[in-house]
């Protein structure tokens, strides 16, 4: 059984009040119990047209009469119905429409999970855009039923928890969320092919004798973004070997050179060391004795945090980032 709190104005005669609550007779999405619900009233329905569940695998159900055997796995509310016979497969369909409101989605072209590995997240120079964006109804209508958001929030899940090797696909990604189009679910499927080939992929750490605590590496590119033309900024920090800390995100301004675009994400990135460094002196590591190391492949950007008058270029670019010079002068970065 399961109850709930009166909605907000909903009201009984001789039930007022807040103090009552009502007893649903159908399950709600999104509630605890929906799962085991939806089971029970899958399993009731199944048996009625004649299945059998399977006690070795309770999400597989068998039919088998006269001849005909049907077997129907199910992944929560996804039924495959596999048989010799169309016509079995069809009475069964029918029977199922008779109780549920379902989708038929034809002969089964892929089955859940099976896919084509692939070696990268993202196709090497692929450039996507809004343009890609469904621009018609009919394109619209097509992309309507496609899970890219549902994907997408799981993908990004997966990033921020152990995947830093997708973090950068997965944010370009995300730009694309309140209207994906065709090339954008694509693009999206890849990065699951990628996950696919790649499971057995993990973190490892193991800090070697006389290394430094802690690394980080930070990189940008320029202008990456087709629609703003803004740049996308990245970092990682490294304990042990193993990344701790990482982020790919678009920068909030539009940078007029590489070395502007590697400097200011070189700042951003100084903000996240000099949290780390903090944290680990509370800890009982005695590091601020010794400069932590920031690795950035842009020689100009290296310059003009060492040597605050090179900066011929650089007039324009908002004070806030030039604070990473006061710390490298200070010999913590």
């Amino acid at each position: 059984e399961v109850y709930m709190r009166k909605p907000e104005g909903v009201e009984f005669e001789g039930y007022e009040g807040t103090s009552w609550v009502l007893q649903l007779l159908k399950g709600l999405y999104g509630i605890k119990q929906g799962p085991r619900i939806w089971s029970v009233k899958l399993h009731t329905v199944l048996s009625e047209i004649g299945f059998k569940r399977l006690e070795s695998d309770h999400s597989v159900f068998n039919y088998e009469r006269d001849n005909v055997k049907i077997i129907v796995p199910v992944h929560v509310d996804d039924l495959l119905l596999a048989s010799k016979s169309p016509d079995a497969i069809q009475i069964v369909k029918n029977e199922l429409k008779a109780r549920f409101k379902i989708h038929d989605q034809g002969p089964t072209s892929f089955l859940l999970g099976d896919c084509n590995g692939t070696d990268t997240p993202m196709a090497e120079k692929l450039l996507l855009s809004t343009k890609d964006s469904p621009q018609t109804e009919q394109e619209k209508l097509e992309m309507q039923n496609v899970p890219y958001r549902e994907a997408l929030g799981k993908l990004i899940y997966i990033a921020t928890a152990t995947r830093p090797d997708i973090s950068y696909s997965v944010g370009v990604l995300c730009r694309f969320s309140e209207n994906p189009g065709r090339a954008h679910w694509l693009a999206l499927k890849r990065v699951l092919r990628y996950l696919r080939k790649t499971t057995n992929y993990k973190l490892t750490y193991g800090l070697e004798p006389d290394s430094e605590l802690f690394t980080t590496h930070s990189d940008a590119d320029l202008g990456g973004n087709a629609d703003n033309t803004r740049s996308t900024a990245g970092f990682v920090m490294s304990i042990g070997g193993g990344a701790v800390m990482w982020s790919s995100r678009l920068q909030r301004h539009t940078s007029l050179s590489s070395t502007e675009s590697e400097y200011t994400t070189t700042s951003a990135t100084g903000c996240e060391i000099i949290w780390m460094r903090s944290f680990l002196d509370e800890i009982g590591y005695h590091i601020a004795s010794y400069p932590s190391t920031l690795f950035v492949d842009n020689a100009s950007a290296i310059q003009v945090a060492k040597n605050p008058e090179n900066q011929s270029t650089m007039k324009h670019v908002h004070r806030s980032f030039n604070w990473i010079r006061e710390r490298v002068a200070n010999n913590e970065i």
